[in-house]
This record gives structure tokens, sequence and C-alpha cells, in this order.
């Protein structure tokens, strides 16, 4: 089908298809014969995203949408695409830090280092799972505090290591 005389490439896409009763693709294919390309208006500039990033944690999709000139949707996207987060509260840093379970004593802290090599949960001296047993289960291997925290240490954790960050 030839490329009618009143086809203007500068119109969107959905409407000149409407127009002249073709498809998306066919306007699309015919802006490219033309040697059109569309003018982007929609790109993010640096001041887009330097706002976006400043305003995401505290403010709502649409405050920060009517701010910056655009669709909640992409700003949404644009945030994803950035990797932005938002506050859990209301006085919240973006990434605070997790702190999971119970994290009390030494060997509590030597069973969150062996994680990282195989399961670790407390257990009763006979191996079943008791969250206040006076065991740890570490793989097959069930351990008093004293024997889990010197199998810690020769995997690398120390101690007091948090002496020394703390200095």
């Amino acid at each position: 089908m030839p490329i009618p005389a009143n086809f203007d490439p500068a119109t969107p896409l959905k409407q000149s298809a409407r127009l002249h009763g073709i498809s998306v693709a066919t306007a699309c294919k015919w802006r490219q014969k033309l040697g059109y390309t569309a003018p982007r208006e929609d790109l993010w500039s640096d001041d887009d995203v330097r706002t976006l990033k400043s305003l995401y944690s505290g403010h709502s999709a649409q405050h920060i949408a009517a701010t910056l000139g655009r669709t909640v949707a992409s700003v949404k996207s644009k945030a994803i695409a950035l990797g932005l987060r938002r506050s859990t509260g209301q006085f919240a840093p973006d990434r605070a830090p997790q702190i999971r379970g119970r994290c009390q004593g030494q060997a509590d802290m030597a069973a969150q280092h062996l994680q990282r090599f195989a399961p670790v949960f407390r257990c009763s001296p006979d191996g079943d799972a008791d969250p206040k047993g006076s065991h740890f289960r570490y793989g097959n291997s069930v351990l008093t505090e004293a024997e889990m925290i010197e199998r810690a240490e020769r995997k690398g954790f120390d101690p007091d290591g948090w002496k020394r960050l703390a200095a």
C-alpha cells in the first residue's frame, strides 16, 4: 500500500492509524520510510532524576508526578528502574539495617555467621528444633554454645570485631 500524500509522520501513531484505516505497525513503517524520528521529550534529564531521588522516599507518587510534570506510572517505573525504595516508617532511612530474630549473644552471632555455610538453628540437646533451646543444630551436628563459637572462629568469625569498629 503506497503512503498517502496527506500522511503526516508527526501525528501520533494511533491517531494516524485510525485516520488512514491502517494498523499502528503500518503507520510506524511509513514513518521509517519517510525517515522521521519522533522527538524524545519523554527522556529523563539529570535534574529530573535528581528530583525523583530526593522526593521518592518522603512524598507520594502523585506529588512527585505533579512536580515533574509526568504521569504516576512513569514516575513509578523510573523509580523501579533506578532501584529506589520507600522509607519503612516516619523517620526511617531508606536502607535501615535488618536485625533478624534473636541476635543477643556471641553464640547467636556465631550462628548467624555460620548460616553462610549451612542451616543453623537452636535446638534441644537431642536435636529437635526449639527456639529457646540450649544447643544449636549446624547442618547435621548438634553443638553447644562453646562448640558453636569455636566452629565459627575456624570459619572466620571474629567475636571481638565490633570492638575494633567502635574504636
